[in-house]
């Protein structure tokens, strides 16, 4: 099946969302503020056959205990139908101070259902109290979702809730991640291959990107026939044309070898910039009023690298020279 986008996600995706906002705002009444897509859905590279659904709830206050109990039950009901949900519940005043890692109220994933089951079918339920929880992964699902753009699907626009991340806490997410793919890239070649292209691809340029994109930029880039099979195979595994690909053991691990020695090496020689928060630049379009997005690195002039910052609203566009490593 190919990859679809929100607007063209086939209806029992669009009604599982659908059922998951109209169910959650009965639950979480005046404390939601509101409900937001990201990932591969929001991007346009989801495969409904393996991709999760991946929201973020924000809340006025800490849910109560009860609140928990009736939220779980509900992520046990529709998660997995048809598709797994991957939800974090975060406050409202918590992001008015960002913080790394940033802390959150409840999450659910698939990976954590038998937890969820196990704490439903005890008598103290009320398990899901309020001590702190912390995330890495908040860092990159804020980044994407203000740079690569989100869906509301209930509350104010992204830009007036969500924090600008600092790079630094960017990157620090994708290290989190980056570690495990590399890893695992035997047991989850797909996960792991697409993954530390991913993190590549945004320290050697500043490209932040889905799975697929990254794997089609490897294909691109990478030195040699080997290392460019691999990512092509994970590309059409990912979206479904190849499912069951059958990667080389060997290939796999000289993949893993080559792009942790390149991450090493430009995390070894990285230049943030000089106001020394560690952030990219914060830039409106002054026409339209929202947040400019990162489009890569352009060589409009033998020598010198300019980033690339766009309007998604009005196509206007701003460079500014990268600083040299």
């Amino acid at each position: 099946m190919p990859v679809v986008s929100w607007d063209t996600a086939p209806d029992p995706v669009r009604s599982q969302i659908k059922r998951f906002v109209r169910d959650s705002r009965a639950i979480l009444g005046e404390n939601l503020v509101g409900i937001y897509l990201h990932g591969s859905l929001a991007m346009g590279c989801f495969n409904p056959e393996r991709s999760d659904i991946d929201l973020l709830v924000v809340t006025h206050r800490s849910m109560s205990p009860e609140t928990k109990r009736l939220t779980a039950g509900l992520m046990l009901a529709q998660s997995g139908a048809p598709c797994p949900l991957e939800v974090s519940w975060v406050l409202e005043s918590e992001l008015k101070h960002w913080r790394q890692p940033f802390p959150y109220d409840l999450h659910f994933s698939e990976g954590w259902r038998k937890r969820f089951e196990a704490n439903l079918n005890r008598l103290d339920w009320d398990v899901w109290g309020n001590e702190a929880k912390f995330d890495p992964d908040l860092a990159a699902h804020f980044t994407i979702l203000l740079r690569r753009g989100g869906v509301v699907l209930f509350g104010p626009p992204v830009q007036q809730i969500f924090p600008v991340v600092p790079t630094g806490d960017y990157i620090d997410a994708l290290l989190y991640d980056f570690e495990e793919a590399r890893d695992q890239i035997q047991q989850i070649p797909v996960y792991g291959v697409l993954n530390l292209l991913r993190v590549f691809w945004y320290l050697r340029d500043g490209q932040i990107s889905s799975k697929e994109e990254a794997g089609n930029w490897g294909t691109q880039v990478l030195p040699d026939a080997e290392l460019r099979t691999i990512a092509a195979m994970a590309v059409a595994s990912y979206i479904g044309e190849d499912p069951v690909a059958e990667f080389p053991k060997e290939g796999l691990a000289r993949f893993a070898r080559y792009v942790d020695a390149e991450v090493e090496r430009l995390l070894v020689n990285r230049h943030l910039p000089a106001e020394a928060a560690g952030q990219d630049p914060v830039l409106e379009c002054l026409r339209c009023q929202v947040l400019l997005q990162f489009a890569g690195i352009k060589h409009l002039q033998e020598g010198i690298p300019l980033r690339m910052f766009y309007c998604p609203s009005c196509g206007k566009a701003e460079f500014y020279v990268q600083p040299r490593e």
